[in-house]
């Protein structure tokens, strides 16, 4: 493995933190969002917000490198990312739903997967998950 050095870059993170299961990660991207209602006041002025709703949601893709992980779990069910981070009020650590997975082969390449996730503010990894 070769070091980076990075000079006059204190606060600056290099690639991706660590690796996620059954996956060589090419990207990981994590966003937070929410809704917002504005106020208007009786001469229509938005004089104030409402934000609320908060969701974060994960896209892992990469070369596929074994079958746990993503690659063998359910829609809906919780999923460790190992590059879990605190992003817009959302904290780390909640638990994070796979939403969907895709998978394409290709004859000149190697197999690649990309999944989403989300989480929640108010969903911990702790919350009982019942398959039915």
């Amino acid at each position: 493995m070769s070091t980076v050095v990075l000079t006059n870059l204190a606060n600056y993170v290099w690639g991706i933190g660590a690796d996620e299961t059954s996956i060589n990660i090419e990207k990981f991207t994590a966003k937070a969002t929410g809704q917002k209602k504005p106020v208007p006041n009786r001469q229509s002025l938005i004089v104030g917000r409402v934000d609320f709703g908060f969701v974060k949601t994960y896209t892992i893709s990469g070369y596929i490198s074994g079958a746990t992980g993503p690659m063998s779990t359910a829609i809906g069910i919780f999923i460790a990312v190992a590059n879990d981070i605190s992003l817009g009020g959302v904290a780390s650590g909640l638990g994070i739903f796979l939403d969907d997975v895709q998978i394409d082969r290709m004859a000149a390449d190697l197999s690649r997967v990309t999944y989403n996730m989300s989480n929640y503010p108010g969903i911990g990894s702790a919350a009982t998950q019942t398959v039915q």
